[in-house]
C-alpha cells in the first residue's frame, strides 16, 4: 500500500491522505497509528518518530520531485509550438481528424501518428 484516505477515527474531518513510511523491522498493521490507542500527544510524537520516516526527507532522498515547476525544470519547457497557427505549448493535443497526438508539455515536442485502422487480430498458431 502507498497511500490511504481518511476522515479521522469518527469520520468528521475532511478527506485526506496518509502516506507513511515505516522504518526497517517495524512490524505494524498498515491501518495502525499511535493516536488511536494511546491520546498522550508527546508519547505519540515519539513513537512516530522513532518508527516513521520524514515523509518529505524520505522521498527528497529517493529523488522525488515536490512541484511541478521541480519537474519542467529537469524535463525543460517547450519553446512556442503552434499547429495550424494554434498554439499548442505546454499541452497534449489530441487531433484525431488528422491522426495525430502532439505532446507539447516537455522541451522535447513528439508528435505521433495515430493508426485509423484497428489492431489486426494475432493469427492462432496451427495445432500439431
Amino acid at each position: 500500500m502507498i497511500g490511504q484516505v481518511g476522515k479521522g477515527a469518527t469520520g468528521v474531518m475532511k478527506a485526506h491522505l496518509h502516506f507513511y513510511v515505516k522504518k526497517p523491522g517495524v512490524k505494524l498493521s498498515p491501518s495502525y497509528w499511535p493516536s488511536t490507542h494511546d491520546k498522550n500527544p508527546t508519547s505519540c510524537a515519539a513513537f512516530i518518530r522513532a518508527n516513521y520516516f520524514v515523509p518529505t526527507e524520505w522521498l527528497k532522498a529517493r529523488g522525488a520531485k515536490r512541484t511541478l515547476a521541480d519537474l519542467q525544470a529537469l524535463r525543460g519547457t517547450p519553446g512556442r509550438v503552434l499547429v495550424n497557427d494554434i498554439e499548442v505549448t505546454g499541452q497534449l493535443v489530441q487531433r484525431p481528424d488528422n491522426g495525430v497526438t502532439i505532446d507539447a508539455r516537455t522541451a522535447t515536442v513528439r508528435v505521433y501518428a495515430n493508426d485509423p485502422r484497428p489492431t489486426p487480430s494475432v493469427p492462432t498458431l496451427p495445432q500439431n
